[in-house]
């Protein structure tokens, strides 16, 4: 568990309606490897100077944004919670426990190719965008939602053995959209 997060990206929404749009980074004192940069394209110049205190405060920030919110993401269940808490922990904050969407689970249940939320975009668009930068992961992500969960739906009436898990998951899904 060495990875840090250091870009953060929140939309918060009321139905269909955006609140509010926050985008920033946050600096870390491990070092952003070339081949990690390549991915995301954030370099150590682009986080500015490291300090704990910093860290801790954007930290405390992005756990404030998300007060008691369920939180909506790809892959968000087994990748982006699990090292943000571990996060919040190496910084002395609280870990959140927000209800968590995690719509890599429902894109699952539809029997895709592949459930990286790039190829799912590319798949349901016929378009490129920036993956790996948070705020666009976050703006593809919520264009692409009603077609998971069109596709769920298929593979559900179908008969499918259908994991209870990612049913769950699906089910928030639907709640939430």
């Amino acid at each position: 568990d060495t990875d840090d997060i250091i870009q953060v990206a929140v939309i918060r929404m009321k139905g269909n309606t955006k609140q509010s749009q926050e985008m920033y980074y946050i600096p870390t004192d491990k070092e952003i490897t070339e081949g990690a940069a390549k991915v995301h394209g954030i370099t150590s110049d682009k986080l500015g100077t490291y300090s704990k205190n910093l860290r801790r405060q954007k930290l405390q920030h992005l756990s404030t944004l998300f007060g008691n919110l369920p939180v909506v993401g790809h892959n968000m269940v087994e990748f982006d919670i699990k090292i943000l808490n571990k996060n919040l922990q190496d910084v002395g904050l609280n870990t959140i426990s927000n209800e968590t969407v995690d719509t890599v689970m429902a894109a699952r249940t539809a029997n895709n190719t592949s459930n990286s939320q790039e190829n799912l975009y590319k798949q349901y668009t016929n378009k490129d965008y920036n993956a790996h930068d948070a705020l666009a992961d976050i703006i593809a992500l919520q264009e692409i939602i009603p077609s998971i969960i069109k596709d769920s739906i298929t593979e559900i009436k179908s008969g499918e053995n259908i994991n209870s898990i990612n049913r769950k998951q699906f089910n928030k899904i639907v709640k939430y959209y």
